[in-house]
C-alpha cells in the first residue's frame, strides 16, 4: 500500500471547516441584518411590517448584537427619536445573533391593543408586525 498522508488533508479539511464557519455567520448575519431593516424601514400602514412610529420611541430601542442588554431609550417630551443603526463591524463570524427590543409596551404595539396610547381602527393593521418584519426580512435575504 501507498504512503498516508494526513498532515495536508487536515490543513486542507480545516481551512474547509473555517470557509464553512465564515459563510455561515456571514448568511446568518445577512438574515439578521434584513430583519433589522424590515422593522426600521417597513411600512406598517401599507404593508404591515415595520415598527409603528408615534414618537419613535418603540423603534429607537432595536438593538441587535452577539448579546442582548437591558438599555432602554426614553423619549425626551416633545421629540421623536431617530432610527437606531446596528454597530455590527466589530463582531467577528459569530453563529448567534440577537435582536431585542426592551421598550415595555412592544408586545401590546406587536398585539395591536395599543396604538399612540389608545386602542385604534389603525392598531389592527399592526398585528404581529414582528412576525410580518421576520418573514419580509428572510424573503429578502434569501431573493439577495
Amino acid at each position: 500500500m501507498g504512503d498516508v498522508r494526513t498532515a495536508g488533508t487536515t490543513n486542507h479539511f480545516g481551512d474547509l471547516v473555517d470557509n464553512i464557519g465564515k459563510f455561515v455567520g456571514n448568511r446568518v448575519l445577512h438574515v439578521t441584518l434584513n430583519v433589522f431593516d424590515a422593522l426600521i424601514d417597513g411600512t406598517p400602514r401599507t404593508t404591515g411590517t415595520g415598527t409603528p412610529v408615534d414618537t419613535g420611541t418603540l423603534r429607537a430601542n432595536w438593538n441587535i448584537g452577539i448579546r442582548p442588554t437591558s438599555s432602554y431609550i426614553e423619549r425626551i417630551k416633545g421629540s421623536q427619536l431617530p432610527k437606531p443603526t446596528p454597530n455590527i463591524k466589530s463582531y467577528g463570524t459569530h453563529y448567534t445573533y440577537y435582536l431585542w427590543n426592551n421598550s415595555p409596551y412592544l408586545n401590546y404595539v406587536n398585539d395591536g391593543i395599543i396604538w399612540r396610547g389608545a386602542k385604534t381602527d389603525n392598531s389592527r393593521q399592526n398585528i404581529n408586525f414582528v412576525q410580518k418584519a421576520i418573514d419580509v426580512g428572510i424573503q429578502n435575504a434569501n431573493a439577495s
